[in-house]
């Protein structure tokens, strides 16, 4: 006869706890644990962020306040860049490919030069 409880009235934290460790012991992955607002737990997010803010202050103006339109750049930018854990961009880890970006199609050396020196793309 199976457990005729409902989740919510059982799941304790020891509970859950085992619940956790069984699905993570059944996927082979390794679960850690981290504090919130302490990124430098989790190295992946410290890298992460450093190459997001390395990128922008390339972009932004002195005064440093139109960052956020630069985000999306930053992130195609970080997507797009191989990674030595992967071995392949996470972009193409993702899609299976490595998709065309807008510098890639432009045919006008001056206008393919001007993008790569900013390095927008």
């Amino acid at each position: 006869m199976a457990y005729q409880k409902p989740l919510h009235q059982i799941a304790t934290p020891k509970f859950t706890s085992k619940v956790w460790q069984s699905i993570v012991s059944a996927l082979g992955t390794q679960h850690n644990l981290s504090s919130a607002f302490r990124l430098h737990t989790d190295g992946q997010t410290e890298r992460t962020n450093c190459f997001i803010r390395h990128y922008l202050r390339g972009v932004v103006n002195p005064a440093q306040n139109n960052w956020d339109s630069y985000l999306h750049v930053a992130e195609i930018a970080y997507n797009r860049r191989v990674h030595s854990t992967i071995g392949m961009s996470p972009i193409e880890a993702d899609l299976g490919y490595v998709p065309n970006m807008p510098d890639d199609v432009v045919s006008d050396p001056e206008l393919k030069n001007w993008t790569k020196t900013r390095k927008i793309f």
